[in-house]
């Protein structure tokens, strides 16, 4: 009986410490914190894109951090452009954007249009404006743009790494393709989802990361564990 009592004991702390884990995040050291088993990412494929995003952007704190910090990112990357003084530069970098927008929502097509009207027309337009109040009323010079638009990029970053830091059990793989284009349109089809707006493969879609969260877990649980533990 004193054996089966110390290990429901030790049963029932590794569980309190995995519910820890989950529910505090930061106490695992962000260099720690593990991957799951999908480490790629299909940038053009709705749902696969989905399916990755949801797994390493998995809380509500995180998503708000993210769809602020990324689109003050996206910001910062045309005010970058928009230094050059060269609006048809400024259209064609943001018309890239919208055209991959629209190639990854094709099967939602309708429900991108917001987002085309925000981050296609009304982010360049403001990152153009601002160039121009800089330039002709304040006499700023480009570097100065250039300096202040690239701080813009760093402190959004820098934000988001906070954020994945204090709301995130994972790490995501390194992916440019996902971190410096996917990501902003994900977080708002990720938003469309949390409203309960295109549902189509949904609930199929989140059942599948929370399970390899699960299983991700699992297959890290004495990392982690032993990092809540210390």
């Amino acid at each position: 009986h004193t054996h089966t009592h110390h290990i429901c004991l030790v049963m029932g702390e590794l569980g309190l410490l995995a519910t820890q884990a989950k529910r505090r995040p930061f106490r695992v050291c962000c260099c720690c914190k593990p991957h799951t088993e999908l480490t790629k990412f299909e940038p053009f494929n709705l749902s696969q894109a989905m399916l990755y995003h949801r797994i390493y952007h998995h809380s509500l704190e995180l998503h708000m951090n993210h769809l602020m910090f990324l689109h003050t990112y996206l910001f910062g990357i045309y005010f970058i452009v928009a230094s050059a003084d060269q609006i048809i530069i400024l259209a064609a970098v943001a018309g890239l954007f919208g055209l991959y927008v629209c190639l990854l929502g094709r099967s939602i097509l309708l429900w991108m249009v917001p987002y085309l009207i925000f981050a296609v027309g009304g982010l360049p337009f403001g990152a153009w404006s601002l160039h121009l109040m800089l330039s002709q009323q304040w006499g700023w010079p480009c570097w100065g743009q250039l300096a202040l638009g690239a701080s813009v990029v760093l402190a959004s970053f820098s934000c988001q790494l906070l954020g994945h830091w204090l709301h995130e059990l994972f790490n995501a793989p390194p992916s440019l393709m996902h971190g410096f284009l996917a990501a902003p349109v994900l977080e708002y089809i990720s938003l469309l989802w949390r409203l309960g707006v295109t549902k189509g493969d949904r609930d199929a879609i989140l059942r599948e990361a929370d399970a390899c969260r699960e299983r991700g877990f699992c297959l890290h649980r004495d990392l982690i564990l032993r990092q809540i533990d210390d």
